[in-house]
This record gives structure tokens, C-alpha cells and sequence, in this order.
């Protein structure tokens, strides 16, 4: 293997301007990103550093995992509508190939896991395998009701050295339609020369705000 196939891939996508990414390159960067968002969400009056200091280690900890696993990206959503806030986030790694038919090998591997949906969509600008589904395992004392939804994306680009995978998540469960077409929409952008614009991502953001977060099912 050369050198140059041991070269991380440059991944460029779009995302709304009210989305805060994360550092994850290193502890000292990931705390002073976290501590600039959670100034900027709760402010720095002295009767809010409890809740400043409950946002931080929240952050803190998906922040860790997430660089943990290898993350290269995190970021997080700002989104509002009025004082409801549209929280939402994605982490993004690079994966090492096996040889080849990687998105096949894990559509088999995921077939027999409950999920909402599972879509293999092979294209040539790039094939994605898209896998959702309510996470349950992630409810804590006090609320064991907890769900999240989640959308991973494994990506399968022509000349890329690795596999990428973005993985979205939200715990507006009941807004999950709507999230899941952003979270679409975001990852059409990978793929700068025909993915989708920044406006239509946008007017999707603008969707969710309308709708207040939350959507009819289909």
C-alpha cells in the first residue's frame, strides 16, 4: 500500500448555519469549543452555572465518546422554533475498507436487526447504505421512556481511501419525518459536484421550524 492510500479523505459537506461543530482533535480543543457553545446557548449570568455546568458535562461526554470511536467531525444543532429548541447532531468517521463490498456485507450484516428502514442506493457519483431506527438503549434513570432516532450513513465514494459514516440522531422521536429528510439532504452535499444546494437544505431547516419540529407520519 502507498502513502498516498493512507491519506484521510477530504470530506466537505453543507451544513445549516445553525448547526455548532465541535473540535474533536484534542481535549484541550474540545473543551474550549463546548465551553463557546454552552456561553453561547445559556449565556453567563452566575444563577445559570448550574445549567451551565449540567450542558457542559453532557456535551463533554458525547463529545469524548464521539472522539473515542474515532470521530472526525462532531457537530451539534442550534436549530429553534420561537424557545423550542430542534435538537439534533451527527458524528462522522472514516472507516478502513476490507476489499470491496463493504455497503453489501453490512445491508446482510443489518437485515435481521429491528430497524425503521433499511436502503441500499447504489449511484455513480457514490453508494450510500442508509439504516434508521428508534434507539431505546439509551434511556437513563430518571427517564427510563427516553428514545432517540437515529440515521447512520455509510458512504461509499469513488476515489475515496475509506468508507464514510455520518451518523445523525435526535430525541424529537415524533418529528422523526422531517429530521430524517434533513438528515438526507445533508449528506446529499458530500458529493459537491451534484449534491444538493444550500438552499434546499435551508428550505428544509425552514420546513422544521414551520412544522415546530414536529410532522404527520406517513
Amino acid at each position: 500500500m502507498t502513502g498516498s492510500a493512507l491519506e484521510p479523505t477530504p470530506i466537505a459537506l453543507y451544513l445549516p448555519d445553525d448547526w455548532w461543530i465541535v473540535d474533536v482533535a484534542s481535549e484541550p480543543a474540545r473543551e474550549r469549543s463546548i465551553a463557546a457553545l454552552v456561553a453561547r446557548q445559556v449565556g453567563r449570568a452566575d444563577d445559570r452555572a448550574a445549567l451551565r455546568a449540567e450542558i457542559r458535562t453532557a456535551l463533554g461526554k458525547q463529545a469524548r465518546d464521539a472522539a473515542r470511536a474515532g470521530a472526525f467531525l462532531l457537530a451539534i444543532s442550534l436549530m429553534q422554533v420561537g424557545e423550542a429548541r430542534l435538537p439534533a447532531a451527527l458524528a462522522a468517521y472514516r472507516l478502513p475498507r476490507s476489499g470491496g463490498g463493504e455497503l453489501h456485507s453490512l445491508e446482510r450484516a443489518f437485515a435481521p436487526l429491528p430497524s425503521d428502514g433499511l436502503e441500499l442506493v447504489v449511484a455513480d457519483r457514490g453508494s450510500v447504505l442508509r439504516r434508521t431506527w428508534v434507539d431505546r438503549a439509551t434511556a437513563r434513570e430518571p427517564a427510563p421512556d427516553t428514545r432517540v432516532f437515529r440515521a447512520d450513513y455509510w458512504l461509499d465514494l469513488p476515489g475515496a481511501a475509506e468508507i464514510v459514516l455520518l451518523t445523525f440522531s435526535t430525541p424529537l422521536v415524533e418529528a422523526a419525518d422531517a429530521f430524517l429528510e434533513l438528515f438526507d439532504t445533508i449528506v446529499d452535499t458530500v458529493d459537491a459536484s451534484t449534491g444538493a444546494s444550500a438552499r434546499e437544505v435551508d428550505t428544509l431547516v425552514e420546513h422544521l421550524r414551520r412544522a415546530g419540529g414536529s410532522v404527520p407520519r406517513r
